[in-house]
């Protein structure tokens, strides 16, 4: 029996375990289906949450973290990492997992919902979204097939001269081939960047730098073309996160230290945010633009909700009600 087939079978008879909630049977049956190679997104997200409802937090831990290696462009695998981080009280942590989230589904209002809930206002995302994908594990994903890369590269070097003569709507075809044939090719994604920036799509060119930086979270290069796609739409401040990384992992990135100095903050507050991003200190992060934060709040960096102080009706649908749940739950709040 081939590997897809063999993981149609074993998926649905996860599913079966799971509904009937035999959990421990239903996390053995999804660990087989991730040894046939045929596993999912969806399908490591289950595992997890199988091994968690089963009593087995550590393991369940474990999975998050390996699963954020295998997908770690996926959207939804770091949300539901956050919301497992969060059920185990480690809201800072949780945080950084939304705000790696969101910044690679932009559109999911849910996500916004969450990180505003968690006092993560849209003028810091950017700063935690850096300092999130510096602090991540190595990504591990699996590698394409010897098919898959002889096509990438035919197709590499057809969108390389495409570039080149300027023919950009040809080239965004050729580069959206490189990045289906090999989508976990780090250098693919930051030159699909180029080419939407190139066509003026500059929210496209974000999400492609992201996605660059996703799979290369030590390489300087990503982080100075991603502070370039910041800057087009969110300004200097904007992208000056990403200059500062770029900057500290490779400090003779003149270009990336030449745009950090050209911001309106001071030299002392670039410092601290530097330092804060290359350590992942939340609560500098949060508050580097000065904002007020509550004494004694170091180890909980953002804004609990209480019962008295509940978020700006959002719930417009039962996947974004039982997120809110379990965001509540997490933060002690009845809602």
């Amino acid at each position: 029996m081939n590997d897809p087939v063999r993981g149609y079978l074993l998926r649905r008879s996860a599913k079966k375990a799971s509904k009937k909630q035999n959990w421990a049977r239903a996390a053995l049956i999804y660990e087989a289906l991730r040894r046939t190679g045929a596993a999912r997104p969806s399908d490591v997200v289950r595992h997890a949450h199988a091994t968690e409802t089963a009593g087995r937090k550590d393991a369940a831990e474990q999975l998050h973290r390996t699963n954020i290696c295998l997908f770690p462009l996926e959207s939804n695998v770091h949300r539901q990492n956050a919301l497992f981080l969060l059920r185990q009280q480690k809201e800072p942590e949780a945080i950084l997992a939304f705000a790696r989230a969101l910044v690679l589904a932009p559109a999911n209002e849910v996500l916004k919902a969450d990180l505003e809930r968690l006092g993560v206002g849209k003028d810091r995302i950017f700063a935690v979204a850096v300092a999130a994908f510096h602090a991540a594990p190595p990504p591990q994903p699996a590698r394409p097939g010897i098919l898959a890369k002889f096509r990438a590269r035919r197709a590499a070097k057809t969108a390389k001269a495409l570039r080149q003569s300027g023919d950009w709507n040809s080239a965004l075809a050729a580069q959206m081939k490189v990045v289906t044939y090999n989508p976990h090719n780090a250098f693919a994604q930051i030159r699909l960047g180029h080419v939407l920036k190139a066509l003026n799509r500059p929210q496209e060119a974000e999400t492609a730098y992201w996605k660059g930086v996703a799979l290369a979270p030590r390489d300087a290069v990503g982080y100075l073309q991603l502070g370039h796609g910041l800057k087009l739409k969110h300004g200097l401040n904007g992208a000056l996160p990403a200059y500062l990384m770029a900057q500290k992992l490779e400090p003779s990135l003149i270009e990336a230290g030449g745009a950090a100095n050209e911001s309106d903050l001071s030299e002392q507050d670039r410092a601290r945010l530097a330092e804060s991003l290359v350590s992942a200190n939340l609560k500098a992060i949060l508050v580097f633009n000065k904002d007020e934060i509550a004494p004694g709040s170091s180890a909980q960096a953002s804004r609990r909700i209480s019962a008295k102080q509940r978020p700006t009706p959002m719930i417009i649908n039962v996947r974004a009600a039982a997120i809110a749940g379990d965001i509540a739950r997490a933060v002690g709040a009845n809602l």
